[in-house]
């Protein structure tokens, strides 16, 4: 999997007169505006989840500018192409008085940009998607996605004033699509990781599929979960910036709007996780028609710091639970003792509860979170393996275990 990041944020200056055809800029305050001469500029890298590894093999990729009612003004669009040992990559869109005016439509400020790969195959949009996997991009290329990003609205003056968030959109069900913000920082906390994004997807086709693939005992049960009468209760570690908690969230609106999920973290991730929480708690303003939008209350999706190596705050230690989450949080095996305490923790007053476990195994180091489940009476309920293919490389796999703890009779 890779993800279009932002190494420089998009600014946005007007053009000279010369390059805008002439006229002059419009200054105008209305929400719409049909001449004006602008550019928008950007600069990019296509990464791994982690940032470590950037994208191996050519890619064509597409940029435009998008209005704030999500029309893409196809007049900016522009054509670029990622190389084969690339790290970054600069480019400029321009928008003149001339092809302003000829849109069909009027403009809608505030403006963002958005960069995908052109070849649709590799470019998901919709959740389930990610799950099917992508088709080939060409011959000898191998599959894989590459997860598209738009910007932060922009408005006239142009100043990006030091953004760091960028947005992945995904179709959840129907048109009403799941927005989750990524910062473009150093904090690895604040970035969607592979095991997540799976995950998600994953929790999506036993919400959604009528069987969903692949169909495993695991499968099962979890349907059996997210399908319970009564009110599912759940809570999410490690959540990052949300992903995993609020696709499930989503989910509910359908079979549980009375759920509640509770998504936690370190206080770093904290500002990210309530952004989206705030996003995905309500329909995207511009998906608001009666007649496409999930019916329902939205379920309770909080968000709660949590420290592992603390002890467990005491509304936690007695909270109702259903189903723990937790994706992509054995990679330092350091906290790994802090996490098994946790879930024994939480465990110890839901006897029934189970433990979901998304990982993509990246060092043998993280051999020792098995262990250490084992000695807790931490019990295997199954395990599957999804794979993930990745543009231009091997293929990899995330592993998905299902846990419940062992008590004495």
């Amino acid at each position: 999997m890779h993800y279009i990041r932002f190494l420089k944020p998009p600014t946005l200056s007007p053009l000279p007169k010369k390059a805008s055809g002439g006229g002059a800029s419009s200054s105008s305050a209305s929400s719409s505006v049909s001449r004006v001469g602008l550019q928008m500029t950007a600069r990019i890298t296509i990464a791994s989840d982690l940032g470590d590894s950037f994208l191996s093999t050519d890619l064509a990729l597409g940029a435009c500018i998008v209005g704030s009612d999500e029309r893409r003004l196809e007049r900016s669009r522009v054509e670029l192409s990622w190389k084969a040992g690339s790290r970054q990559l600069d480019l400029s869109l321009v928008l003149s008085e001339q092809d302003a005016a000829r849109s069909p439509w009027p403009l809608k400020w505030p403006l963002r940009l958005l960069v995908h790969a052109r070849d649709e195959r590799c470019a998901p949009v919709e959740l389930a998607q990610v799950l099917r996997g992508c088709h080939a991009v060409d011959a000898g290329a191998g599959a894989g996605a590459v997860l598209s990003v738009l910007s932060e609205p922009l408005e006239r003056t142009g100043a990006s004033r030091g953004s760091r968030k960028l947005l992945r959109s995904l179709a959840v069900d129907g048109p009403d699509a799941m927005e989750i913000w990524e910062e473009t920082g150093e904090s690895i906390a604040r970035h969607i990781w592979d095991a997540g994004l799976l995950l998600s997807a994953y929790i999506h086709s036993l919400c959604y599929a009528a069987q969903p693939d692949p169909a495993t005992p695991l499968s099962a049960l979890l349907r059996t979960i997210l399908h319970k009468p009564g009110p599912l209760r759940a809570l999410e570690l490690g959540a990052g910036c949300g992903i995993v908690g609020i696709t499930l969230a989503r989910c509910c609106r359908r079979h549980h709007p009375d759920a509640t999920i509770l998504l936690t973290d370190l206080p770093e991730a904290e500002d990210i996780a309530r952004h989206n929480i705030r996003c995905n708690n309500e329909p995207s303003s511009h998906h608001r028609d009666p007649a496409t939008t999930t019916s329902g209350t939205p379920p309770r999706l909080n968000y709660q710091n949590l420290d592992w190596s603390a002890p467990l705050p005491a509304e936690l230690e007695t909270a109702q639970l259903d189903l723990i989450l937790v994706a992509d949080c054995t990679y330092n095996p350091d906290v790994v003792p802090h996490l098994v305490r946790t879930l024994s923790a939480l465990l110890e007053h839901n006897r029934k509860a189970v433990v979901l476990v998304a990982m993509k195994v990246r060092h043998e180091s993280e051999a020792v979170f098995f262990d250490l489940m084992a000695d807790a009476g931490m019990l295997v309920r199954d395990r599957l393996v999804l794979p993930l293919p990745v543009l231009g490389e091997e293929s990899q796999e995330i592993e998905v275990y299902l846990y419940s703890k062992r008590y004495e009779s």
